[in-house]
């Protein structure tokens, strides 16, 4: 075999070249390293070096070989005049060997110019006469350490010693191949880097996605920049709907964008915060979510992050657990209710008998019949809070007399018991009126102090506190700062709470008593959290527990009565239609009116009272204002009868009236077409003045045609 046929690769032409023209040689240069900006597949790189070298140096071949340092031993990276017999031949020489070998040892050129003489060849004789090669130059190809990862070698076919400018080549070439190298070793970190980063961002994306809670990012003023999946889901929305939206839009309890953008300035940075609100979906339906928010600053933007969670369950729970907690709770305060509604109404028989036998006297008869009403209104009381003991659901709020709701709820509690109680304001000004719903917060209230209770079995003091509060981070970190809160302390001189199990004491079925369901706390911290507020707690083993909420202030004044005993002239002809299935009931308040010098139509049910008002319609004799009971067993209540009458009468005056103070109908009865509420039981005077409020209302027919 000839030794040029065997290596020579037959698409490219042997030129002869003049060495000394070094101009070439740095064309060359600028040409390759010219490409290696422009080419990324580094191996034709190296391929294309190899093949100007041997444009070069005729009858010779070029080939580049890179050190595997975990078996010291080299390898052919590129050859592309070799064939593959000499290159599976070549693979695997030894770091000392021939004169790539000892170019990588000794990192330094290497010029053999005759392979069969040369001691540095003499273990490969065999390759060298196999291939006929006779001379071999071989330079390191260098790191950015300076340290030999491989070489660069020009092998001739004929004995030859290399001149200047062929060093110069040698030289050039492997420095160009190392240029090449290192850049394909720095791409392929960020190839690596690039590649982590978006198995990272895959992984990242799958944890969102698959995630059971609503994910979302947006902006300071709620435009939704990102949403997972499950938000895609749940909403109905498609993803690229989702971030055409903004934030307020899914949210009906949260306000326009200007409203959006205010609390999200009032997050402090970093910091978690859980909020209570209601999603919508696309088809309308609404569901309560518990929201996780944190803001942070990237880029100098403000960002978002909130995970909603469907508390649907949870809240089907909670209310199970509130059913359970009072059950609880009034089986504890039954024997005591029971005895002191039974003095009452003992009191209230004994005062209308006196009444009765001293009828010649009309000073004892008044007498006697004023106790009687003070005893009836206590009983009222009574009920009214075990009503409201029974309420659950989500907080109706509204500016409320928080002192007066936690002194008729400790005494509630206390009932039949020996327990002091001493109640202290610790402020100055006035207790500010809380935003709240009153009957949930007497439920907490009650709850803590029958906890207080049953922990001094042998009698005990239970301290109250209240005072305003301005929230500061000191005070508690998990309120908004500078938010006004009304601070409620209950401590008790019970037996306490072990350390061990004070964390867990807020947890739904956890007790320690041996009767207890585990309810009670969980429920109390279920309504101050749907509140917006806080509850803590710090106890000492053997010298009593001290609970403290923060409650929300309101900036409106908490609702005050006034009494008004008569009829005002400009509605004394008044006609007034009662609907209520108490006949007893129907027919004290139609008394209590004509006293007031109206005139009254009585109904039993919603139908009745529909009949009744349609006919007096088309009679001189309208009737002005309808008192409706708001549940009618077995029959049709004031909610559905006021629609009735408003398809026939859109500007009816509607006044509402139950014992179920707490429905959210009593509360806000202008969501239900009525002008006016009153609870049961009421006084003539209370009648009276809600009568009169709605009758001389000037802005009643306004508020009627809202309503059509």
């Amino acid at each position: 075999m000839t030794s040029l046929n065997r290596f020579s690769n037959p698409t490219i032409e042997k030129r002869q070249l003049d060495p000394v023209k070094l101009e070439k040689l740095i064309d060359l240069q600028s040409e390759i390293l010219g490409a290696t900006v422009t080419n990324t597949n580094y191996q034709d790189l190296l391929k294309q070096v190899c093949l100007f070298a041997e444009e070069l140096v005729p009858n010779a071949v070029a080939s580049i070989m890179l050190l595997d340092e975990h078996k010291n031993q080299m390898f052919v990276q590129t050859a592309p005049s070799v064939p593959e017999d000499a290159i599976n031949d070549l693979n695997g020489l030894s770091v000392g060997d021939g004169s790539c070998g000892n170019a990588v040892f000794h990192n330094d050129d290497m010029y053999v110019c005759n392979t069969l003489t040369d001691t540095r060849w003499e273990d490969l004789q065999d390759i060298a006469k196999k291939y006929q090669l006779h001379a071999c130059w071989s330079s390191p190809i260098r790191n950015s350490e300076n340290k030999a990862i491989g070489s660069f070698a020009i092998s001739s076919f004929a004995k030859r010693t290399p001149d200047n400018f062929q060093r110069r080549l040698l030289n050039s070439c492997a420095s160009i191949a190392g240029i090449i190298i290192q850049r394909e070793n720095t791409l392929n970190v960020q190839r690596a880097d690039h590649k982590i980063l978006m198995d990272s961002q895959y992984q990242y994306r799958c944890l969102v996605d698959n995630s059971a809670d609503e994910i979302y990012l947006h902006d300071d003023t709620g435009n939704i920049l990102d949403a997972n999946q499950m938000a895609c889901n749940r909403l109905g929305y498609t993803h690229d709907e989702l971030l055409s939206m903004n934030i307020s839009d899914i949210k009906t309890s949260t306000s326009k964008h200007a409203s959006v953008k205010t609390f999200a300035e009032s997050l402090k940075l970093d910091k978690t915060y859980t909020i209570y609100g209601t999603h919508q979906s696309k088809n309308g339906k609404k569901y309560p979510v518990e929201t996780r928010i944190r803001r942070y600053t990237t880029n100098d933007k403000t960002l978002i992050v909130a995970l909603a969670r469907d508390i649907t369950d949870r809240k089907k729970t909670e209310e199970e657990m509130a059913r359970a907690s009072k059950l609880e709770s009034v089986g504890l305060l039954a024997g005591g209710i029971a005895h002191d509604f039974n003095n009452m109404l003992g009191i209230i028989q004994g005062y209308i008998d006196l009444a009765s036998r001293s009828r010649h006297s009309p000073e004892k008869t008044e007498k006697h019949l004023a106790k009687a009403t003070r005893a009836a209104l206590q009983a009222a009381e009574l009920t009214q809070q075990l009503l409201t003991f029974a309420k659950g659901g989500d907080p109706i709020k509204q500016a409320a007399n928080i002192v007066e709701i936690i002194h008729q709820s400790t005494d509630f509690s206390l009932h039949g018991s020996n327990i002091k109680v001493n109640f202290s304001r610790l402020c100055t000004d006035d207790i500010w009126p809380a935003n709240i719903d009153s009957g949930q917060i007497s439920q907490v209230i009650q709850n803590l102090v029958i906890n207080a209770r049953q922990s001094m079995s042998e009698g005990g003091q239970l301290d109250i506190t209240y005072e305003n509060c301005v929230m500061t981070e000191a005070e508690n970190s998990e309120i908004t700062q500078h938010e006004k809160r009304i601070k409620i302390t209950i401590k008790d001189t019970g037996t306490g709470i072990p350390q061990n199990i004070i964390g867990s004491i807020f947890d739904p079925y956890f007790t320690t008593k041996q009767q207890g369901s585990g309810l009670g706390l969980a429920l109390c911290y279920s309504i101050i959290t749907k509140h917006n507020g806080a509850i803590t707690v710090d106890s000492t083993p053997g010298h009593g527990t001290c609970f403290t909420l923060y409650l929300p202030a309101s900036n409106e004044h908490a609702a005050t009565s006034s009494t008004v005993t008569s009829a005002n002239a400009n509605t004394t002809n008044a006609r007034i239609l009662i609907m209520d299935d108490d006949e007893m009931l129907r027919e004290v308040t139609e008394a209590m009116l004509q006293n007031l010098g109206y005139s009254v139509t009585l109904s039993a049910d919603g139908d009745s009272a529909f009949a009744q008002y349609q006919k007096a319609m088309n009679t001189k004799n309208p009737i002005d204002l309808v008192i409706m009971d708001l549940t009618i067993p077995n029959g049709i209540g004031g909610k559905e009868a006021i629609k009735l009458i408003q398809q026939i009468d859109p500007h009816v005056n509607g006044l509402v009236s139950s014992g179920y103070c707490n429905d959210p109908v009593m509360a806000n009865h202008n969501d239900y077409g009525f002008v006016g509420a009153i609870k049961k039981p009421y006084s003539q005077d209370e009648l009276g003045e809600a009568v009169n409020a709605i009758l001389n209302n000037p802005i009643k027919a306004d508020l009627g045609r809202a309503l059509e």
